[in-house]
């Protein structure tokens, strides 16, 4: 019979990562609606079921009482969920700098980046930190190609993206921080934080999608 843990912030965290998959969800029904298909588009909706499988996973790690076997497998598959989501957004900004040939090319070598970073948290014994490492360079690009772009105005729907990875910035920044407790009905942490200041970063994120899909294939 599973249950509860007592933790409140971790009963806060598993929720807010609930309502995170949610809203990846609900992303990726907007985005299969409305989106011509195409490579582009499959990216997208990589990067939003693996957002929302990834989120899931972490309610289910946060929220529940596992043995020790079960919880060693939920998370090296929550850390490459992430990592595919990562992924996904790292070949859209290739494809949004460089164009679709450059993506093509680059796309096999960017797909096994998850796995090793995976086996070097396995390897590891669970360090987070090669996961933070491979986390910021992916945000740090997309950055760096989007704060171009929307400076520049060539690609429509930048802004909105560029958005988003700032508030994906500012959620990281407040997770590696470890510092935060506040009490807003719930008790909350610096994780349950972390997934809140996300919620606003996937509006953004999906009406570029729709946006640049509908131009692309």
């Amino acid at each position: 019979m599973l249950h509860l843990v007592d933790s409140a912030t971790e009963l806060t965290t598993a929720a807010t990562d609930a309502l995170l998959a949610l809203v990846a969800f609900i992303c990726l029904v907007l985005l299969c609606r409305s989106a011509r298909r195409g490579r582009f588009h499959r990216l997208w909706l990589l990067f939003f079921a693996s957002l929302g499988i990834a989120s899931l996973l972490g309610a289910v790690a946060h929220g529940l009482r596992l043995s020790e076997g079960v919880d060693r497998l939920i998370w090296p598959m929550l850390y490459l969920c992430l990592g595919y989501s990562l992924t996904a957004l790292a070949l859209v900004a290739l494809h949004d700098w460089r164009g679709m040939e450059k993506m093509r090319k680059l796309t096999p070598l960017f797909m096994f980046f998850p796995f090793l970073v995976v086996a070097l948290i396995w390897v590891g014994g669970g360090a987070f930190i090669y996961f933070l490492c491979f986390e910021a360079a992916v945000v740090l690009f997309a950055l760096f190609v989007y704060g171009r772009l929307a400076f520049l105005s060539r690609v429509p729907g930048s802004g909105f993206i560029l958005a988003g990875i700032l508030f994906s910035l500012a959620a990281a920044l407040v997770q590696a921080s470890g510092a935060w407790r506040f009490e807003l009905v719930w008790l909350f942490d610096h994780n349950g934080l972390f997934h809140l200041i996300q919620l606003p970063g996937l509006v953004c994120f999906v009406i570029s999608a729709r946006v640049r899909c509908r131009q692309s294939v």
